[in-house]
């Protein structure tokens, strides 16, 4: 399967992506083209991970089977999330893409997370820590594609949050990411809710949405792509 995916793309050449997010406990890292993941490693995000997410990305492209000439475009995670893991993770990410010459794309984590939410629900309720009580979470509806965001990025209440996405109206909602059961029991009374089993970012959401910022012409450089972080470090 994986030598009939890469012929694939060795035969229509859509660009190759290489994205990465280390804004969650979660670490991903992956290769995509034309829709198509081709290599993702997951990896835990802590102190120091840094020294390792460059040799990261060498087994990564090695597993994809490319180079790094092959590359099109850079893409990573811009929060909101930790601190630290959103400063390292775009801060690689742009030296990198200055080193290879390439264009890079800011990757909302949240809506990374949103695009893994299942088809048809009403709502997708994107959601991230943000510790003391306090959750980074995003409200997005489903279609054809990537779901699109309908709220602004907070930095709320679980409570505060579920007002939020009641507002917007909705009979089926799903929630992605790292669901406090607070949360889980305020939308319990609101209607038919599923929560997602996977809590963080992968490769897959990563691709899709990077896909879909690049079809919009929303790509950036170095000295454009800016953080989300919605509130100061503590």
């Amino acid at each position: 399967m994986r030598d009939s995916i890469h012929a694939e793309w060795r035969n229509h050449r859509a660009p190759v992506v290489v994205g990465w997010d280390t804004c969650t406990a979660r670490g991903v890292l992956t290769v995509g083209s034309g829709g198509v993941v081709l290599s993702e490693t997951y990896f835990k995000t802590e102190k120091g991970h840094t020294g390792w997410l460059m040799p990261l990305v060498k087994m990564t492209f090695d597993r994809a089977g490319i180079a790094p000439g092959d590359i099109d475009y850079i893409a990573a995670g811009t929060g909101p999330g930790t601190f630290t893991g959103v400063k390292v993770g775009l801060a690689t990410a742009k030296a990198m893409a200055m080193a290879c010459g390439v264009p890079l794309v800011g990757v909302p984590t949240l809506d990374i997370l949103a695009a893994g939410a299942t088809p048809g629900v009403d709502l997708v309720l994107s959601t991230v820590d943000a510790r003391r009580g306090m959750l980074y979470a995003a409200v997005y509806r489903t279609g054809e594609g990537v779901p699109e965001r309908v709220s602004e990025y907070l930095c709320e209440t679980p409570d505060r949050v579920v007002e939020v996405a009641r507002s917007l109206g909705y009979r089926t909602v799903e929630v992605v990411g790292e669901a406090p059961a607070s949360l889980v029991k305020l939308l319990e009374d609101g209607g038919e809710l599923t929560v997602a089993e996977d809590r963080f970012p992968n490769g897959h959401g990563i691709i899709a949405v990077s896909d879909r910022l690049i079809s919009r012409g929303r790509v950036g450089d170095a000295a454009s792509v800016a953080p989300i972080y919605l509130k100061k470090p503590t």
